[in-house]
């Protein structure tokens, strides 16, 4: 196996830390179950992609809206003093935008 150095910092001395550079005899092998894991959710999203698309799209629309109106949403709180408010004027409005 191939060594590594790593760095060592020691416990402070009168004339400062010192950093020292420390090589490890054995590297531990990557696992291959973590990327079989990987590869075969990856498969099975692949395959149910036109079943979760509807699902997947609506709820990114859902988070995208939601950033979009976290800012005016603060700063309605910022004057009104309280999130209930704020909250039901940024619902009625969007109720009225929709409607």
């Amino acid at each position: 196996m191939r060594s590594v150095p790593t760095v060592k910092t020691e416990p402070p001395s009168p004339s400062g830390p010192r950093t020292v550079l420390v090589s490890k005899s054995e590297v531990k092998p990557h696992s291959v179950y973590a990327a079989l894991i990987v590869a075969a959710a990856l498969f099975a999203f692949i395959q149910t992609f036109s079943l979760l698309s509807p699902i997947l799209l609506s709820l990114l629309l859902i988070l995208l809206i939601s950033l979009a109106i976290n800012p005016v949403t603060s700063r309605m709180r910022a004057w009104t003093g309280g999130r209930r408010g704020a909250t039901g004027v940024i619902v009625a409005a969007f109720l009225a935008v929709i409607a």
